[in-house]
């Protein structure tokens, strides 16, 4: 994630993707579909560029796509998708 140092950083995992996103003044695009699994991740550090490392367990379902969005300080992200094979 790319956004201003020391700023704080939510990801939300979603259950779906919006057929229709919702604008939220002073945030952004809302792409996800309650319920919406918010985890804390930390802040942007001085470079500016969160990399956040994860692995999934090896009995995770796959294929499946998880829809996730950040917070990063008071604005959205765009949508992105993890894509498990």
């Amino acid at each position: 994630m790319i956004g201003t140092p020391a700023t704080d950083v939510i990801l939300g995992i979603g259950a779906g993707v919006l057929a229709k996103p919702i604008t939220i003044p002073g945030l952004g695009v809302l792409y996800l579909v309650p319920p919406i699994g918010l985890l804390p991740i930390g802040r942007i550090p001085a470079t500016g560029i969160r990399v956040w490392r994860f692995k999934l367990p090896a009995v995770f379902p796959a294929p499946a796509s998880i829809p996730l969005q950040a917070l990063i300080g008071t604005r959205l992200s765009n949508l992105h998708m993890l894509e498990v094979r």
